[in-house]
Formats: C-alpha cells, structure tokens, sequence
C-alpha cells in the first residue's frame, strides 16, 4: 500500500482521503510525477511531529519536505507539501518520482565542464581586459571538431551568416574586417582574431550545442543510465544544434608601438563555458521541452537504469495488449464527449504554425474556444541571422554536418526540417497521425476495484484489452481502500 516516509518515520496519513494520479506519458505535456488529486489528512501525532517537526498552525507558511514513497513494491522519491492545520490532522499534498528527483532541478549547464583548450585550469569568462594573451591554439581546436559528429563530439562549430553582428562597419570600426559570419571557415579551419597577413578580428569562433547532448551529459555520463530508444538512434536528432547569441571574444585594449595610441583587439577566451552556450533550463524543463516539441514518450526505470526515449505516434501503434477481462468495474462504459476540433501548432515566435484537424493539415490559423494549443519552445533558423531574429521568443534550431557546412545554415537534413509546417517539417514528421487520432477517439472512464498486482498492470499497461476491444490508458487515478485499491482509469478507443 502506498506510504509516506521521512526519516525512517511512516507518516500516518489518514487512507480514505489519499487519491493519487498517474497520467501516461504520452498524454500529459508535464514530466513523469505522480501527485495528489486533492489535499489529504495526517494525524497529528508524536510520530508526525518526530518527522515533519512542529505544526505551521502559528507560520501560516507552507512546509515543503522530502520523503521517500513506497507505491506497491517500488520507492520513489517525492516532495511532501504541508499546507495548513486542521484539529487533529495536517492538510498535505504530495508528488513523487523516480530516484532522480534531486537531478531533476539542476539547470543542464551544470552537468558540464567547463573547457580549457590548452588543457590548463579553466578560467572565469571576463569580457575586457588590457592584459593580451595568445590564443593560437583555437584554429587547432577547431579544426579537430568540424569533422566529427554527435555523440563523439557534444558540442560543433558550425559556420552562420550573421552580417550585423557588429552593426553597419566602417573603415573606422574595430570590426571592419569582420568577414560576416560565426565560425568562418576556409578549408576547415577558423582564420583568428589576431594578425594576419595585416588584418585584425576576422572570426567570431564560438561553440554550438547539439540538441541530445544534454541528455548524453546529464544521463549517460553523469547519472549512469542508458540510453535507448528510437530518439537517441535517430541521426536527424542527433545533428540538430542549438543556437545561441554568445560569443568567446575578449576586449583587449592595449598601447600601440609608441604607446601614446590605444587600440582595441579581440580575441578567444580560451575557456569554453557551458552556461554561455545553452539554454537556462533545468533537466526536467529540457527533458519536458524534448517530450512536447517532439512528440516523445519519455521513460525513466529506475530499476534498469535506463531512460527510454520513442516517437509517441510510432510506439503506440504496436503496443503490447494486456487481457483485463476478468478486473472488477462498477458501470457500463460510455464514451465522454471530447470537445477539441483542432490542435493548433505553433513556434515560440508564432511566425510557424499549422492547425490540425481530423482530416485536415493547414497553415491557416484557425484557433477558437475548442482548440488545443501546442507551442513549441523553438524557431526557426533564417538564412541569415538578424539580431531582430534572437529578439524574437524561443531557441534557434538548425542542422550541422561538416560535408556542407560551407553552405552555412542547413536547412534540411534527409528530407527533414526544423520548421513546423511544410514537407518534411515538425508537425508532419512527429505529430499528424498522433493527433488526428486522438480528435477522432472516443474516451472513457472506468472504476475499478483492484488487487495491488492488477493495480500494477494498469500502471504499467500501456493498451488493455476488456468489453472485446482494446483501449489505450491515458491515466489512473486511485484511493486506498483496506486492502485493496480503487481505481478511477481513463481509457481511449480508437482504430488506427
């Protein structure tokens, strides 16, 4: 039976007033928790005070606490919420997870070294400085990385437009040799901001992201867990990066020969710094952002190690059928009516979008009080990068591969895009056949009353066979009941 426990205490919650709710992954836009439906009771005794300490009656401040959960034969960990007194109990919420939790809340930069190129202690990233220093080592670094490809590599240097980075230059300017793009190239390698053959800050050399590796980071190498599923093979996943507006460049102002000029220099910091160079987002934020913006199911087994990562509208399809004919139900199924007419797709800019409908996929903007919003955390990439464009709401997304890398921003990858509409594109690849399946379902509630086994199998059941059909389970919901469980499942019916 489910249990609550801090410091090997078991907190004496008061059974009838716990309901929990798992929902399946591929259904909820949030991130593997299971939680309370409705704040519950436990007693106030010595047992609670010996745990949670004394009650918040005279704070009037929530308590937050982390516990261990036991749900069935597994622990988890989770997060008790203590929201106010009542005579004799404390009104509590509760959410849980796997072992991880604690990684969860750390941002994805955190996970990473920091880089020092000529393999010396890494040093704070200062942006100006009259101190020169030599960074010749970077057209080295650089030419080692171009050909190489994710997961060798977890970061690249490929090559964009980006003409106005300095504004409009003049003969004047401290960047009027500036050839008009990040990471350019010839031959594979970075010509440097330093002297040559008379010019001065020609490049702008600064590391890319790929899209997977902070999952690689965080899982493979930090946390120990494999990684496996159709995601992480994927090689379009796998060549897509991240694009930030960050650079490596260092001010450096120094006397000329004579030293009564002064002239201005930039050079590479030579420390690569991962919190310059990806997004500001917690693990959890950026497993969410994978899970959504890609249509992804995402599973974490703690027992196995492993965090399990497939395309939602490819899984589901084949997905084993579990036989619950012989389970205890209460009532007739009858279908709820399900009131959304379109999902309307849409970048972080809103510049992208596609609305989808049953039978229909469009880039007119149709969206009413019975559309589903989706919006993805991304934007496209233009041709040449504005600084209008990093304004705009959301992370750039674009490919990398050193075969063409000299036609600078790719915008297609086998017959993939980064764009939501469109052949090839985000909603055609990831999410149409998903979604026009679940507008033409038909959804149903059904009360069980289970055995802690058959409560296991509607957890851990992805379809389930009873009234001679299959359904989908979208989510349980259950309550403790003496020895057994009572279980509120929602199901989806469907013909693919």
């Amino acid at each position: 039976m489910l249990k609550i426990l801090i410091n090997n205490i078991t907190l004496p919650t008061v059974e009838a007033t716990v309901k929990i709710k798992k929902e399946r992954d591929a259904f909820t836009s949030d991130f593997t928790t299971a939680s309370s439906t409705q704040p519950f009771l436990i007693v106030e005794n010595q047992n609670t005070v010996a745990a949670l300490g004394p009650s918040n009656r005279f704070t009037k401040k929530n308590k937050e606490y982390k516990v261990s959960v036991l749900d069935g034969f597994t622990i988890y960990k989770g997060i008790l919420y203590e929201l106010e007194p009542v005579d004799g109990y404390r009104k509590c919420d509760l959410v849980y997870t796997n072992e991880l939790l604690d990684e969860y809340s750390k941002k994805i930069h955190s996970f990473f070294p920091e880089i020092e190129i000529e393999n010396n202690t890494p040093k704070a990233y200062i942006e100006a400085t009259s101190v020169d220093f030599i960074d010749t080592a970077w057209a080295g670094y650089v030419e080692n990385f171009v050909s190489r490809s994710f997961p060798e590599v977890y970061f690249n240097f490929p090559t964009f437009k980006y003409p106005t980075q300095f504004g409009e230059l003049k003969t004047d300017s401290d960047w009027y040799k500036y050839k008009g793009s990040i990471n350019y190239k010839v031959l594979g390698v970075p010509p440097l901001n330093n002297n040559v053959d008379g010019l001065n800050n020609q490049n702008v050399i600064a590391p890319f992201y790929y899209l997977l590796s902070p999952l690689y980071q965080s899982f493979y190498d930090y946390l120990e867990y494999s990684i496996v599923g159709d995601v992480a093979n994927d090689k379009v996943m796998q060549s897509r990066v991240l694009i930030h507006e960050n650079n490596l460049l260092v001010e450096i102002t120094q006397p000329e020969n004579d030293e009564t000029e002064w002239q201005t220099v930039y050079k590479h910091h030579l420390t690569i710094h991962p919190e310059r160079f990806l997004p500001d987002w917690t693990l959890a934020e950026y497993i969410k952002i994978l899970k959504n913006d890609f249509n992804i199911e995402v599973v974490v087994d703690q027992v196995t190690k492993t965090i399990n990562l497939n395309y939602v509208q490819d899984v589901y399809w084949n997905t084993p059928v579990k036989n619950i004919n012989g389970f205890k139900y209460k009532k007739p199924l009858y279908p709820k009516t399900n009131t959304t007419s379109n999902y309307l797709l849409k970048s972080a800019d809103n510049d992208d979008f596609v609305s989808i409908t049953s039978n229909d996929l469009t880039v007119v903007f149709r969206e009413d009080v019975n559309t589903e919003i989706i919006e993805t955390s991304f934007k496209q990439t233009p041709e040449v990068l504005t600084k209008s464009w990093f304004e705009k709401n959301g992370v750039g997304l674009s490919f990398y591969n050193y075969l063409t890398d000299d036609t600078y921003h790719i915008t297609s990858y086998l017959n993939r895009t980064n764009a939501i509409a469109g052949s090839g594109g985000i909603a055609e690849v990831y999410f149409i056949k998903w979604l026009q399946m679940l507008l033409a379902a038909n959804f149903f509630e059904v009360d069980f009353i289970c055995s802690q086994r058959e409560k296991s199998i509607l957890e851990n059941s992805r379809s389930v066979y009873m009234e001679n059909q299959s359904f989908l389970v979208k989510s349980i919901e259950f309550e403790q009941n003496e020895s057994l469980y009572l279980v509120l499942a929602e199901l989806i019916s469907f013909n693919p």
